[in-house]
């Protein structure tokens, strides 16, 4: 941090001779230099985006001017060499396609070793490690088709997905549900050609209308070119093309070293803000964002450290160039000293309850239904001690866990859960990350307690 001192009577205005009275830097006119990133993208997944491309989502934008050599990837298939025909950077992935496709529960591995010759890197410079065996996701939802792009012009909507598909039913339009403003919108006809399905809505969306699809399959299921329903999906934004106004911010809320800001309408992933555009302030002392994520209409942002109930958090924020913008590329306001209400935070969690002996968590999305969830993949402990579960299951946008023995008043409450073995997926096939340690709060007389956890 710098500052400017002004002595009394330094400076003198040529036109009038008055005396400048000065002024003390640091109370008034303070500074700080920008810092250069010098850090290196972290990779967050590996997925099968299709049977063909595998994607890997890194933590932060970068450099598509790059091309890569694909002799930089090496994908392994049950144990076998399968041959690379591309590799490619779009915003904050890179993806790697096969020459052959794969199928469903194979075993995907991929490697990469980076070099000086076109390597994988941010848009600061920063050079991606290399890494070995990393396995890739590859289950039902994320080798089937699914929606990777969609927008609406005035009545007609266009989803595109990752595959083709077979023809539709002309009947098929009465398994989707578009949603304005959080409002039903009627669909009139649907088409589709290749990977492209186009839904005409019987009124047009206006501007600034928050615009989401959802579909459920029944009786006229969409499906691949070899005859696989396609997914259920639910809620997935699409982009307006009217849209000329900026996302508002509905609400910030936090707890240990995450925070969340939810907007009214998706954001772009293209471009992530940087760290430095953030400012964090608990009791009044600045904490440092370590990493921004956005997702849907929310931004995740970790920090160098956590902070506890009862502290005073705020969040302030810097619009610009590459900054927090939405699907049609409008950039959203400067956030100022705005504070954070204390809440569970856990990536796609909005809550974590307990009655009992039992204890509902309820994520942001709904979740593929399984029909025998493993109990060793989550752990629960009261008070510091390790207590045993009778059962985990999963429903909608719940997973419910049953223990042998109920919580009793006063008692802390954590739980962990593994994301390996069985996967627990959401209805877009996004995999649900694992966490660690995450408190459960209990609800009062059989009542949500609005301000538990807050």
């Amino acid at each position: 941090m710098y500052y400017i001192d002004i002595d009394k009577e330094a400076v003198v205005d040529k036109a009038t001779g008055t005396n400048f009275n000065g002024l003390s830097g640091s109370n008034s006119w303070t500074f700080q230099t920008s810092v250069t990133d010098r850090t290196a993208p972290v990779l967050q997944s590996a997925v099968m985006q299709s049977n063909t491309s595998i994607r890997l989502q890194y933590n932060k934008t970068l450099d598509s001017s790059i091309n890569l050599l694909t002799s930089s990837f090496a994908v392994t298939v049950n144990g076998e060499t399968r041959r690379i025909s591309n590799s490619y950077i779009s915003g904050s992935s890179v993806y790697v396609t096969l020459q052959t496709g794969v199928a469903v529960g194979q075993n995907i591995q991929i490697s990469y070793t980076g070099s000086g010759v076109r390597p994988v890197q941010d848009l600061n410079g920063n050079v991606a490690a290399s890494f070995s065996g990393k396995v890739v996701t590859n289950g039902v939802d994320s080798v089937l088709p699914k929606p990777e792009d969609g927008y609406v012009s005035g009545s007609t909507l266009t989803l595109h997905f990752s595959d083709s598909l077979k023809s539709v039913s002309r009947y098929a339009y009465e398994q989707f549900r578009v949603d304005v403003n959080g409002s039903s919108r009627s669909i009139d006809r649907i088409d589709q050609s290749g990977s492209v399905v186009t839904l005409y809505l019987r009124s047009s969306v206006s501007d600034g209308d928050a615009v989401k699809v959802s579909y459920t399959p029944g009786d006229y299921p969409l499906q691949d070119y070899n005859g696989q329903n396609i997914a259920a999906f639910r809620d997935y934004y699409v982009r307006n093309t009217y849209d000329t106004k900026p996302p508002v911010l509905k609400r910030s809320e936090g707890s240990g070293n995450k925070i969340i800001l939810t907007y009214n309408e998706a954001l772009s992933t293209t471009d992530i803000p940087m760290k430095s555009q953030f400012s964090v302030l608990v009791n009044n002392s600045p904490v440092y964002v370590t990493n921004v994520e956005i997702v849907s209409n929310q931004v995740f942002l970790t920090l160098a450290s956590s902070f506890a109930q009862g502290q005073n958090v705020t969040i302030s924020y810097v619009s610009g160039i590459d900054g927090i913008a939405d699907l049609n590329g409008n950039l959203a306001g400067y956030i100022n000293l705005e504070p954070v209400q204390y809440n569970v935070v856990i990536e796609g969690i909005r809550s974590a309850i307990v009655r009992g002996d039992t204890i509902t968590i309820s994520y942001t999305s709904s979740l593929k239904s399984v029909a025998v969830f493993p109990i060793n993949q989550f752990y629960v402990d009261l008070d510091n001690t390790s207590q045993s579960l009778q059962s985990a299951s999963v429903s909608g946008d719940t997973v419910t866990l049953k223990l042998v023995n109920p919580v009793k008043a006063g008692q802390s409450v954590l739980v962990s859960y593994m994301s390996s073995g069985t996967m627990l997926y959401d209805n877009a096939g996004n995999v649900m990350k694992g966490y660690s340690s995450m408190p459960g709060y209990e609800l009062d007389g059989g009542r949500y307690d609005d301000n538990a956890g807050k």
